[in-house]
């Protein structure tokens, strides 16, 4: 039996022991390297706020971000803490600590200088990038960092740093300390468990160590992917016999996202949702009739980017020409500049499909690059490029990310013109309430954005003193509570805009395709059918190319279109 002093002597023993570990938590140098941690997991998550996957303003997710990077800290801490009761796991434990440091330092200057952090595109680059390219890679970027250091800015914020940490850890007490960190991280995990819920996508993103293992596997899973995707791909017969007159020197084919026709206010729509186009009316030629061969993007972009059919279900996409090769073949430099992904759930097929491009632009590797996503102007650079290029002829295909679901996403800030109340004015329903009503402006402030786009592009054609013909489809269209309470794809959101516009040259110098086109605008036709109009516009003779199939031609055979196989029959 344990007598009174070996009783008192343990009590003392474990007092002893929980201040050790207070001690260990808050003394200097932890602190230091809590603090430490703190500014190094804010590297890991410096492209979070211009992504927008927090939903909230910069300035709020910043503050967030303190948060959950305090959490992190004190979980790294921990971790260290507990490592030191034996040799082999303290030294696993700085392995990963390092290993983290590096991760989110790698983070903090790709996303710096190149305006990329860890996502699958920067793991498809690096996987595609040789020895040669690295060591050139290396010594650009070290000029760069040189150079950054030697700025003032820089400094500045080394100094900011250096200056808090010293006052934190010297003036602050070491109670006042472990409240603080306990509060701090206390509401950085309240925090995480809270967008793992209230995010749309990315939830477990804000974990720089989930996502970067995320990261490596879907990079992994999509070259495996996109490898058994090109295998499939094979030369196409007759592609050397291909000609072009060249009646259009710019051919440029914008392929929208989930725009419906009857949410454009140059359809109809009572709200102003396409001013821009809606003043350019007397320039455009509108059609009144097209429609998408599915409510889904992958297989309308297996027959807008080829020969197939719409009607055609047996043979496969890669059995056909594909349109890029075509134009490629009749002398014109081809560019494809996408906003949307190179591989996964949404697209598949579409990067084969252009893949002997001139030029090719995707802004994100794969669909779950959710931290890349941004509003369709950031592909304007690259737009504005392809029009100053000066080769004979260029073919610009351009693939926006225009009104795909989450439509609050899809635009900037000052794009929020429209509001629920607005919808409840103009279009009141039965089945809308205020929540569906938002979603409905949502959906306009998304359509809104991308005449704006639409306009900018149409007004680089307009000053080109070259024959120029802009091209403007979705590739298909959403029901947004417009019929019943229900948003969505259905067959009836497969009527979309299509919308030609042709420059002042392209005008003077083929005014019988311009007579043409007006005579077509109310024919009923399928855009599975797009590539032979292309054909008309810009002059090239190919021996796949059949008439009665182009809307634009004289000889044009209305006949039963199909969306997902089934035929078209209006409802």
């Amino acid at each position: 039996m344990m007598n009174p002093c070996q009783t008192a002597e343990c009590c003392c023993q474990h007092e002893y022991d929980m201040k050790s570990i207070d001690i260990k938590l808050f003394n200097r140098k932890s602190v230091t390297l809590w603090l430490i941690l703190l500014f190094v997991s804010t590297f890991g998550m410096c492209d979070f706020p211009e992504s927008r996957l927090m939903n909230d303003s910069a300035l709020v997710s910043w503050i967030e971000i303190i948060f959950i990077c305090s959490f992190k800290a004190t979980l790294l801490c921990l971790m260290l803490l507990l490592g030191r009761r034996w040799k082999a796991g303290l030294i696993v434990a700085w392995l990963l600590v390092v290993l983290y440091v590096a991760v989110c330092v790698c983070n903090f200057v790709s996303y710096t200088y190149y305006g990329l952090g860890i996502s699958n595109k920067l793991v498809a680059i690096l996987a595609q990038t040789n020895r040669n390219e690295v060591s050139e890679f290396m010594v650009s970027l070290k000029d760069r960092v040189l150079s950054s250091l030697g700025g003032p800015t820089f400094w500045l914020c080394v100094a900011g740093l250096v200056a808090a940490t010293v006052i934190i850890v010297r003036y602050v007490k070491a109670k006042q300390m472990a409240v603080t960190i306990c509060m701090m991280s206390a509401a950085g995990l309240v925090i995480s468990i809270y967008l793992m819920f209230a995010m749309h996508v990315g939830r477990s993103d804000v974990f720089t160590s989930v996502r970067v293992v995320k990261t490596l596997i879907r990079s992994y899973r999509n070259y495996n992917l996109m490898s058994e995707m090109m295998s499939h791909k094979r030369p196409h017969e007759d592609i050397g016999s291909i000609e072009s007159e060249k009646y259009a020197t710019n051919v440029c084919v914008i392929i929208g996202e989930s725009a419906s026709r009857d949410h454009l206010s140059i359809y109809g729509y009572p709200l102003p949702t396409s001013p821009r186009l809606d003043s350019r009316r007397d320039s455009l030629f509108i059609f009144s009739d097209a429609l998408a061969s599915s409510t889904l993007t992958m297989y309308n972009m297996e027959r807008l980017l080829s020969f197939k059919s719409d009607e055609d279900s047996i043979k496969e996409w890669w059995e056909f020409p594909f349109t890029v090769d075509v134009f490629k073949a009749a002398g014109y430099r081809t560019y494809w500049l996408s906003n949307q992904e190179k591989t996964g759930i949404w697209s598949n097929s579409s990067y084969v499909m252009i893949a002997n491009s001139d030029v090719i632009r995707y802004m994100k590797e794969s669909s779950e690059d959710h931290i890349l996503q941004r509003p369709d102007g950031i592909l304007m650079p690259d737009i504005k490029r392809a029009f100053a290029d000066d080769s004979v002829a260029k073919f610009i295909g351009i693939h926006l990310y225009g009104s795909h679901i989450l439509y609050s996403q899809r635009y900037p800030e000052e794009y929020s013109r429209f509001t629920g109340e607005d919808i409840m004015k103009v279009r009141p329903r039965p089945w809308l309430n205020k929540q569906s009503a938002q979603k409905v402006a949502e959906y306009d402030n998304s359509i809104l954005y991308t005449d704006c786009i639409l306009d900018s592009i149409i007004a680089l054609a307009e000053k080109s003193s070259e024959p120029s013909v802009v091209i403007y489809l979705s590739d298909h269209g959403e029901n947004v509570f417009d019929d019943r309470d229900y948003t969505g794809r259905d067959r009836k959101s497969a009527r979309v805009p299509f919308i030609i516009y042709a420059n002042g040259a392209y005008r003077r110098r083929n005014p019988e395709i311009v007579e043409r086109m007006r005579n077509a605008a109310d024919r009923p036709f399928s855009t599975a059918n797009l590539i032979y109009s292309l054909w008309s516009l810009s002059g090239v003779s190919y021996s796949y190319y059949d008439p009665t199939r182009d809307v634009l031609s004289d000889s044009f055979c209305p006949r039963p279109r199909y969306v997902d196989s089934k035929v078209w029959a209006e409802e």
